[in-house]
């Protein structure tokens, strides 16, 4: 790793690092802009100004500055008064400190700064993306795909080369062992742990469940209290859930002792199938039912594919360990915490883990790599 050159003249190399900070928080604010729209189906230039998530009042430049505009309206739209969130100044801080530190590693490489710059902020948005609506959005990891194979040709040092075809080919064989290795966990995962089953305690006083609709369209079912929402059991067309029911009514029609089988789109019976649009009640009583589960989604398949083309395969184990590691650390303690307040577990977002992951590669996962091998093979005594 190399580290920016000195700058003789202490006034210079102020600047230039109040720059790439002023500019990291730009970024950030468009990246803000990015986790709010993009997995709501929204534009990121139409409007191209930003507006108060509560009142859609269009934010004026001088109430739209990075960090400072939060602070001085005291996280509260200036129209509304609504609170706006913390996200907003921490996305905004956190681009700029993440810039500024790889300028003052790798600063004497611009077009290599560049394109660790351009990884930054996909990682951000997909990080946060990720931690509120449990999805990686396609135009992030395949954008992020395309991108790496695009910057290792203008900057092979992404990939440890000095040639730009031998970068490109890396790159391209980066995205596919990130692809592929993750799938494989995600089938693997699948297999172990890919159904949530629950039961009755007892025969004879089976547990309810019931089909609701909530406003904005969204369908769950709630089994014995707990909701399961459609949109999160169903990640694959194939899924379904399986209920043993010992009686059922849907639209009318009272069943006894009868399976059920839940498609996203249809519920089916020996008696005969049910489009969900049109399915106005369904409730009864369970014996047993079977959710479908995934270990993780497909987004993060994707985002491990970006890591490949845009650092190569190396690092993609790396991210691959370093993310599973502290994913497995965070994710039992949050698991702890909330069976301590009597809460049930959630899911969990692995892309933000991925996201680090990479980033400790990007600064200091060549260096581990090397101390790992020499320690694994030390040097012969001569």
């Amino acid at each position: 790793m190399s580290s920016a050159e000195p700058v003789s003249n202490p006034l210079e190399m102020s600047l230039l690092m109040t720059f790439v900070a002023v500019f990291g928080a730009v970024v950030g604010s468009f990246l803000n802009v990015v986790i709010y729209r993009l997995p709501r189906g929204l534009s990121v230039n139409k409007p191209r100004r930003s507006f108060c998530p509560a009142c859609k009042n269009q934010i004026s430049w001088h109430q739209n500055l990075p960090i400072v505009s939060w602070i001085l309206l005291r996280g509260r739209c200036a129209k509304c008064g609504s609170s706006i969130s913390s996200r907003y100044p921490l996305v905004e801080a956190l681009t700029a400190a993440l810039f500024l530190a790889l300028w003052v590693v790798y600063g004497s490489d611009p077009v290599f700064t560049a394109g660790l710059f351009v990884f930054c902020s996909i990682a951000i948005a997909a990080t946060f993306i990720d931690l509120e609506h449990m999805i990686i959005p396609d135009s992030l990891t395949l954008g992020g795909v395309a991108a790496g194979l695009a910057l290792s040709v203008v900057a092979p040092r992404l990939q440890g080369a000095t040639d730009r075809i031998e970068a490109a080919a890396w790159s391209l064989f980066g995205a596919l062992i990130g692809g592929l290795l993750l799938w494989s966990v995600v089938e693997l995962g699948k297999l172990a742990f890919g159904r949530i089953r629950l039961s009755a305690d007892s025969p004879e006083d089976p547990p309810l469940f019931h089909l609701r609709r909530e406003e904005g369209g969204r369908i769950a079912l709630v089994f014995d209290g707990e909701s399961y929402f459609l949109d999160e059991v169903f990640s694959r067309e194939s899924d379904r859930i399986r209920i043993a029911a010992k009686n059922a009514l849907i639209d009318g029609r009272v069943y006894d002792e009868i399976d059920i089988r839940i498609a996203w789109d249809h519920i089916e019976t020996k008696k005969g199938s049910f489009p969900m649009h049109s399915i106005t009640e369904f409730r009864g009583a369970f014996t047993e039912a079977v959710l479908p589960r995934e270990a993780m989604g497909l987004g993060d398949v994707k985002f491990m594919g970006a890591i490949g083309a845009f650092f190569g395969w190396k690092a993609v184990f790396f991210t691959l360990v370093v993310g599973s590691v502290t994913g497995a650390v965070i994710g039992i303690a949050i698991l702890l915490t909330k069976r301590s307040r009597g809460e049930r577990g959630a899911a969990i977002p692995f892309g933000p883990y991925l996201a680090l992951g990479a980033m400790v590669w990007v600064f200091v996962g060549p260096l581990i790599l090397e101390w790992y091998l020499d320690t694994l093979h030390p040097p012969l005594p001569y």
